[in-house]
């Protein structure tokens, strides 16, 4: 499974055959209730030789906790008052859809009270992706994007695998969800190129490969569990030092802080966002010759990744109308609100 392919030994037939997708499993404890008492391992009642082929394990308790039950219960109240616009709530993806199709399609999800509660900030609507554009985002970074390992990641990689090896020899450090073989080792090396796709990155630096560790960490001794409950803890205390603040200042104050209140409450029912600056200074006659200059340059040449600083020598070329940085880059994000492009470290990638 780890090397995504299937053998086949039975009634005579030997063959290997691909399997091109990914596994998630999903499970019950043994008895039925995880025991706190026991290792994870004893709990899961499964054999090293078939969880090492997981990359990660993720044991979820229902813990009895007020303030997760509102949440969760708040939620799903709010999706039996939700009712998609999309006929059975399902979206199909084609990577062969027209450009039309495509270019119509949102990055964000528009607001919806029902669906994502109450805001608790300005610019909470900004938030969620839409399902087309995820689709889009991964289907580009899977076929497109093709990270190589650098040495100081190969080295990194080298030097943890040896730390968790040894980790799990100590029988201080037991308890871990997946036992540590060489296929962990494999694991590191795909998580880290994963978080390198993600960023639309070409090499696989150290910093994925710091990112992958976390969540490995976390899989395996939930390393990270306490420092997220540490910084919880710290923003509760922050918010109620907040409100100490706030009850103890004048009515003055408290009546300008209700006004203030209200009326962001009435903008952000409203759902307005104030256009942004230089975008009305741009004649239709400018953007189309935009245009007109970067496409015909893109597919006369066949690129589908170019950088700001050569789209400003390309469309500035000619001896017509001449386009400063700012204007490009204004122009540049209107195409990729269209979903027409995509901007990632001055460098603009084709959709």
């Amino acid at each position: 499974m780890e090397q995504q392919t299937v053998t086949i030994a039975k009634a005579g037939i030997h063959a290997s055959l691909n399997a091109r997708c990914s596994v998630v499993a999903a499970a019950n404890p043994i008895y039925g209730t995880y025991d706190r008492s026991i290792t994870p391992t004893k709990n899961i009642g499964l054999p090293d030789s078939l969880l090492s082929r997981f990359d990660l394990l993720f044991i979820v308790l229902d813990q009895m906790d007020p303030e997760i039950d509102t949440q969760i219960s708040e939620h799903v109240v709010r999706m039996h008052q939700y009712r998609s616009s999309v006929d059975g709530g399902a979206v199909t993806f084609d990577a062969r859809e027209d450009d039309d199709a495509d270019s119509n399609s949102a990055v964000f999800v528009k607001y919806n009270r029902l669906l994502h509660g109450k805001k608790v900030g300005r610019g909470r609507k900004r938030d969620t992706l839409t399902i087309m554009f995820l689709k889009k985002y991964i289907h580009y970074a899977k076929h497109r994007i093709q990270p190589e390992l650098t040495d100081e990641a190969s080295d990194h990689i080298a030097t943890a695998y040896a730390e968790l090896r040894n980790a799990s020899s100590n029988a201080m450090s037991g308890g871990g969800t997946l036992p540590i073989t060489a296929r962990t080792l494999e694991t590191i090396i795909r998580l880290s190129t994963a978080h390198a796709k993600l960023k639309l990155s070409k090499k696989v630096t150290k910093v994925d490969v710091e990112a992958a560790l976390k969540v490995l960490n976390f899989a395996i001794y939930h390393k990270e569990l306490a420092e997220m409950e540490e910084r919880e803890q710290e923003r509760e205390k922050e918010l109620e030092r907040k409100r100490q603040a706030d009850h103890s200042s004048g009515n003055d104050k408290n009546d300008r802080g209700a006004t203030s209140t209200a009326e962001g409450a009435t903008a952000d029912a409203m759902d307005v966002d104030e256009p942004p600056a230089g975008q009305t200074n741009i004649s239709p006659e400018r953007v189309e010759a935009f245009g007109s200059a970067f496409g015909q340059h893109m597919r006369a040449n066949h690129l589908d990744l170019i950088s700001i600083a050569d789209i400003e020598q390309v469309v500035n070329m000619g001896a017509g109308v001449s386009y400063t940085r700012a204007e490009i880059v204004i122009l540049l994000e209107r195409l990729q609100e269209d979903n027409r492009l995509m901007i990632v470290d001055e460098m603009v990638h084709m959709m």
